[in-house]
């Protein structure tokens, strides 16, 4: 799973504390679900590939409804990079 975090501006890939989400945590989510989380201060190893990883202490609650496809296109035009550059960046949230 991959989230946005539209104040930061960043991707992250949460981990619960089991290491991984069950069907009943993510049942409720689809493509471009609005999710809320928890991070926690709970030590991960960031290393490649995985810097993006970042703590969470409960599953993915949604927020609303999914996006739709209008705001699916508006929000993937506000957050594309310029450069396939800029992915492989060191520097991350």
């Amino acid at each position: 799973m991959s989230v946005y975090d539209l104040e930061q501006k960043c991707y992250y890939r949460p981990i619960p504390p089991r290491q991984h989400y069950s069907l009943d945590d993510v049942k409720d989510l689809v493509v471009f679900s609005r999710v809320t989380l928890t991070s926690t201060n709970r030590p991960l190893s960031k290393a490649r590939p995985h810097i993006e990883d970042i703590a969470v202490d409960t599953a993915p609650r949604p927020i609303g409804p999914p996006l739709t496809l209008e705001e699916q296109q508006e929000f993937l035009g506000r957050i594309a990079l310029n450069s396939v550059n800029e992915v492989f960046l060191d520097s991350f949230c």
